[in-house]
Formats: C-alpha cells, sequence, structure tokens
C-alpha cells in the first residue's frame, strides 16, 4: 500500500495543471514553459528559456491572440502581472509599481566595435533594480531565430522559487526584449533618454519600443532594414516613458534611432565604433555629446585608445567600467560568431556563455544552456583587488573544462611574464617576495589531455596601502599621507572619544565628507570607533552613495551592523546579527574580499566576527564618501572616532592589532 502523499500522487495536480495548459494554450507554448531553468542565483537571479513555436499576436487586455488563455492569466495574476498592453511603456509603469520607479530611468549602456579578429560585437549593460532576467531563444516560423535578454521581475519574478502563474507569464516574453541579437548578426539596444515623442501617422501602426524591438530581431538582417522597421512604425510614448534605440549588423554599421518631434532620426557611426548611452545625439557633435555622460566619456576614450578594437574579455571589461551600482546584467553579443557572453548582478568573475546558431554558417548550431569555457576563470586575486603589503598570497581559480593541468605565469610587465610551474590543483602559493607599490600581473594556461594548451586571460592585482585615517583629535584632516582631507557640515562637537578626542554628531546635519577615494577595486577594509546615543534610521557609519558608487558601512534600523556593495540586494538585505549599543564605545570593521565579506564587533565583552559568503564586483568609490551619514537615510546621533580606511582585506590578527593600539587608549 502506497502512503499518502507519495511522490507520484504529488505529481498528479501537476500533470493536470499542464494538461489543461496545453490545451489552453497549446503543445509548443506548454514545451516552452517546460524548457525555463534557473542557471544562476545571485543578486539577479538568471533564467533561461527556449520558446517553441509561434508567440503569435499577444494582448492581455483583451485576451485575443491564444485563445483566451491571456485574459484568464490576467485574472489570475493581477495586479501582479498585467500583461502587454498596446504601448509597454504603460505596462512598465503599472508592472514597477506606478511613479516612485517610473521616475528613475535607465542608465544603460551600448557600444560596437571589433574583436582581436576583426570580427564585430556589440555590448550592453542593462542598468536597472532587478531581481531577475531572462535568457531568451526565440525562432518563429516567419522570422530570424534570435536570442534576446528580458527583465522579468515586471512579471513577478524574484529570488524566490517560481511558481506555477509566474511560469505561464513567461509566454509573454518573447515581446519584452530590452536587448538581443538574430541570426543573421544584426543586434539591438534599448536606452531611456529624458524625452522622445513618436510620430503619429494614422497609416502606420502604433506599437511600444520593445514591441518595436521584437520586430528588428524578427525581420531584419542588416541596420538599413531595421531603419526601414522603425520608420514604418509610430512609437507610443505617452506615458513618459522615452527610449532610444542603437542598431548594429555584422557587415559593420551601426546606427542610433531616435524619434524627436514626431520624426525619426537616424545618427549613423563616423568612427570604427559607436557607443550610446542616456542622451540625444542626433544634431549633437563629438564635441557637445562630451561631457554629458561620464559612461559615454569613458566608453568612448577607451575605444578611441584601441582604435574600436577589443579583445572579448576586454570587451566586458570595459562593460564592467561602465556599470552603474544596479546593473542587472552586462551582455557581448559576437555578431559573427553567434557566441553570447552574460554576466548578471555585476558577478564579473561568473561569465555564462551561450551559442546561437547564425545564418550563414554551414552548420548552425545553437545551444540554450551555458557553455563552460575551456580557459581559467574566476581569478582570485584579480582585476585591480589589493592584498596586503607584505602578505603571503596564494594565486586561485576555476579550472577550464577539459584541463589536466596548469601552467603559472606571473611578473610585474604585461608583455614579460615568467614561467613558475606546472600545477595539478587550481591554486598556486609559492610565490616570489612582492615587493611593495607594485602592479603584479598573471595568467593560467590550460593543459587538456590530449596535450593542447588554451591559452588564458590576463590579470592582475597590486598591493594594498591605507587610503584614509581620520583621529578626529579636533580636526578632520587626513593622516594617512594620501591627502583625503574631510569637510565638516552641520555643527559638530569635540568630545572625549575612544582614542582623545572623537567627532559628535547631533543632528541631523552634522557630518563629515572626503573627497573621491577611487579606489575602483573589489577588495577593502574600514575600521573604526561609534558610540551612539539614540537609534535612528540607517545612518551611514563611513558610506558613499555618489558617482557610481553606492557602497560603505551602515547602521539597520536596530543598530544592527550591515554593509552595501554595488548597491546589491545580496549585501544590503543581509542580517549580521551583530547589533551596536548603545552608550558604549564600540570597535566595528568590514573586510570586503571577492568572494566574502567579514563584519567584526568588540563592544568590551570580546571580539565578533561574522562572515557572508558573497562574489563581490568592482566598485569605484568615485563619489563623496560621508563619515557618519548616509544621504538617503540618515546621520549617526552619537560620535565617531579613529576612522581607517584600507583599500585591501586585512586579516583577523591586523583587526585584532588596531583595537588593541586603540583600547589601551581608552
Amino acid at each position: 500500500m502506497k502512503r499518502n502523499g507519495s511522490p507520484r500522487r504529488r505529481w498528479i495536480p501537476i500533470f493536470l495543471l499542464l494538461l489543461l495548459l496545453c490545451v489552453k494554450t497549446g503543445c509548443h507554448r506548454t514545451r516552452s514553459i517546460a524548457s525555463a531553468s534557473r542557471i544562476g542565483q545571485g543578486d539577479v537571479s538568471l533564467y533561461v528559456m527556449k520558446y517553441h513555436g509561434d508567440y503569435g499576436s499577444i494582448d492581455l487586455q483583451t485576451g485575443r491572440g491564444l485563445r483566451g488563455v491571456w485574459k484568464w492569466l490576467y485574472d489570475k495574476k493581477k495586479p501582479d502581472f498585467v500583461g502587454i498592453p498596446q504601448t509597454d511603456a504603460r505596462f512598465i509603469a503599472a508592472a514597477e509599481g506606478g511613479q516612485e520607479r517610473r521616475g528613475r530611468p535607465h542608465s544603460c549602456t551600448c557600444f560596437s566595435a571589433l574583436d582581436e579578429d576583426s570580427q564585430r560585437l556589440f555590448g550592453r549593460n542593462h542598468d536597472w533594480s532587478t531581481q531577475a532576467a531572462l535568457v531568451l531563444f526565440t525562432d518563429p516560423p516567419d522570422g530570424y531565430a534570435s536570442v534576446s535578454m528580458v527583465d522579468i521581475s515586471w512579471l513577478g519574478f524574484d529570488s524566490g522559487r517560481p511558481g506555477l502563474f509566474d511560469r505561464i507569464a513567461l509566454l509573454a516574453t518573447p515581446y519584452m526584449p530590452q536587448d538581443g541579437m538574430n541570426e543573421c548578426g544584426l543586434t539591438v539596444g534599448a536606452m531611456s533618454v529624458p524625452h522622445a515623442e513618436g510620430s503619429q501617422d494614422p497609416d502606420k501602426e502604433t506599437v511600444g519600443t520593445l514591441w518595436l524591438i521584437r520586430e528588428i530581431l524578427d525581420h531584419a538582417s542588416s541596420v538599413d532594414e531595421a531603419i526601414a522597421i522603425a520608420e514604418n512604425h509610430n512609437i507610443d510614448y505617452s506615458d513618459g516613458f522615452s527610449i532610444h534605440i542603437q542598431v548594429s549588423d555584422v557587415n559593420g554599421s551601426s546606427a542610433i534611432i531616435e524619434y524627436i518631434a514626431g520624426q525619426i532620426h537616424v545618427t549613423e557611426k563616423k568612427l570604427p565604433w559607436q557607443v550610446c548611452t542616456n542622451f540625444i545625439v542626433s544634431g549633437k557633435t563629438d564635441e557637445e555629446s562630451h561631457g554629458v555622460c561620464w559612461r559615454y566619456d569613458r566608453a568612448c576614450e577607451r575605444l578611441k585608445q584601441t582604435q574600436g578594437v577589443l579583445a572579448r574579455a576586454d570587451a566586458m571589461c570595459l562593460l564592467e567600467r561602465v556599470s552603474e551600482h544596479d546593473t542587472a546584467w552586462s551582455v557581448i553579443y559576437g555578431q559573427s560568431s553567434g557566441a553570447v557572453r552574460i554576466v548578471a548582478g555585476k558577478d564579473y568573475d561568473q561569465v555564462y556563455e551561450f551559442q546561437l546558431g547564425m545564418k550563414h554558417d554551414p552548420d548552425p548550431k545553437t545551444i540554450t544552456r551555458p557553455v563552460r569555457s575551456r580557459k581559467a576563470a574566476w581569478p582570485i586575486p584579480s582585476r585591480g583587488a589589493g592584498v596586503g603589503p607584505g602578505s603571503r598570497t596564494t594565486l586561485k581559480w576555476k579550472a577550464g573544462q577539459g584541463a589536466r593541468s596548469h601552467r603559472v605565469y606571473f611578473g610585474t610587465e604585461t608583455e614579460r611574464l615568467t614561467y613558475l610551474g606546472t600545477v595539478t590543483d587550481p591554486q598556486y602559493s609559492d610565490l616570489p617576495d612582492l615587493p611593495p607599490n607594485l602592479t603584479y600581473y598573471w595568467r593560467v594556461d590550460e593543459v587538456q589531455a590530449d596535450g593542447s594548451i588554451i591559452k588564458g586571460d590576463q590579470w592582475h592585482f597590486r598591493q594594498g596601502k591605507q587610503v584614509a585615517r581620520f583621529s578626529f583629535d579636533g580636526h578632520a584632516r587626513d593622516q594617512s599621507g594620501q591627502a583625503h582631507h574631510g569637510t565638516m557640515h552641520g555643527q559638530p562637537m569635540w568630545v572625549r572619544g575612544a582614542s582623545s578626542q572623537a567627532i559628535a554628531l547631533n543632528q541631523k546635519e552634522d557630518y563629515v565628507t572626503i573627497p573621491p577615494l577611487d579606489l575602483n577595486s573589489r577588495t577593502m577594509s574600514i575600521t573604526l570607533w561609534v558610540r551612539t546615543e539614540e537609534i535612528t534610521t540607517n545612518p551611514g557609519l563611513v558610506f558613499s552613495r555618489a558617482g557610481s558608487t553606492c557602497a560603505g558601512l551602515w547602521l539597520g534600523g536596530s543598530n544592527g551592523l550591515r554593509y552595501t556593495w554595488n548597491g546589491t540586494r545580496g549585501t544590503w538585505s543581509w542580517d549580521s546579527g551583530l547589533t551596536v549599543p548603545l552608550h558604549t564605545w564600540t570597535f566595528v570593521g568590514l573586510v570586503l574580499e571577492q568572494d566574502r565579506a567579514t563584519l567584526y564587533m568588540h563592544d568590551g565583552t570580546g571580539m565578533k566576527s561574522v562572515i557572508r559568503n558573497h562574489r563581490h564586483g568592482r566598485e569605484e568609490f568615485n563619489g563623496v564618501t560621508h563619515i557618519g551619514h548616509d544621504p538617503r537615510w540618515g546621520t549617526v546621533k552619537g560620535a565617531i572616532d579613529e576612522v581607517r580606511i584600507f583599500d585591501y582585506p586585512l586579516d583577523g590578527e591586523q583587526i585584532e592589532e588596531i583595537y588593541r593600539q586603540d583600547a589601551e587608549k581608552l
């Protein structure tokens, strides 16, 4: 006798629901939903899905096009799922919660360039507070096969496990692409602009921008054809969500399409590369475009240096360099090869690779699951990470597919790396002594079973330093020697501190600012003493919310010790369990490494530490940093003393030593 709740019986309702779905939508749509799977779970959950068959005309408000299933879904899911009405601008506003989120425009970046083999590539950052993204493969019977990126937070997806209705909602995703590439090598990406006004020609069909992107991916093989499709449609911007798009093709053409005063404006590239961010470019000279957007300037500067040629790894590094704190995904489309490289949630050490079969290939092959690279990946330390002066550094990495051993190269010059040896485990600890004040470069070549060598990408790290120290002994001067001198705001007072004097912050206008630290790193340490006199709402201890930075150490609503890095949910939402007591001088610290963060606290009862395992991206710290204050939330009500900031991770013994030095003066 089978027990109640056996696995077989539990599948019965699921089977019946899938059978109902098959009847209502067709078997090919059921196959589409069944193909959806999560492949990455970080600050942005990444999914992949293959849409089978024709997706037809979608109108959830009326139920036309899919025999009523859309109306059924709308009734079941609202208000979470509102569908795709005729203008996707209204859909965006409703799905994102109205005016509050709609008022914050996207801050995206696109560029077209060449790779090291002189083949076209297209890079794209989607900067938005997104919790889930979808890699969508489509192959309609009357159009071109394509791969596109979709923000499925709009459909109610988050970091949790999706329910059945969430999965059914994925049937709407073909008409929600934010960027993509088709089998002809035609790429497209959308970016917001302050204002756009579409045409109102009664002889043309009126669509939203995302709908237009789908039309281009399905039916354009060149930039000229994409422009023709745009010219044959009215774009509805009536709800205030204004967008322009960049298109690029495999032959090297690239253009930015904008709608101004009801007329379409096309700006074709003038150089071997083209960059587009979030301002109208039509009618502007290169000089007039410079200085409008820091991301635009930085991307143009890099492409100018290389004359528009970027190695595939360097192309992703450029996207990292122009990323915002809320970048949801970065993607590189190989327009000739069909290769697609995706990073979710700024975790640039984890690159997911896919393959779209291209029309010009004699044997086109589409791979809709991540392709594991044969190169070494996930280096620690890497990309400018700081290491402590005189520390014994161990190199670590993730082995490439099929690697039997690993050849390690190391040096202080990019073109002259010394062969250190071959290891069988993906780590190397027998480094020579590392003199200070230098940048070190390294590479790992993977040795395959047949003896062939897969050359790796080059990484680098640097010797770290103390970048700021504030004793607050009657002044706010930086005593580290780096000249990051502080500016006092409001009317702070000097009181007895943990070590000599300290700065007391009594009003919300009382705080200290220091100029940009320009760390550009994924490693950092902060230590300080704090004495809180009352609990305030989420005050910053050492916090930056300026430039492209949203990072630092802060206190939660109940004086819980917390940290933020890159503004990502996986950092600021983490509860460390450490609570700073009131009316007590307490030593606190943050040590940030590439793959974890450690919070420290000593309130006189012993040193406590808590580790958060999390992969951290590079943080610029290119804006003003606040001490005792977060410009969005509030100011510490109390006193702060002995603030130290380092651009490398301290170890536990170093944290203890700093505490002992200060505690002797209490």
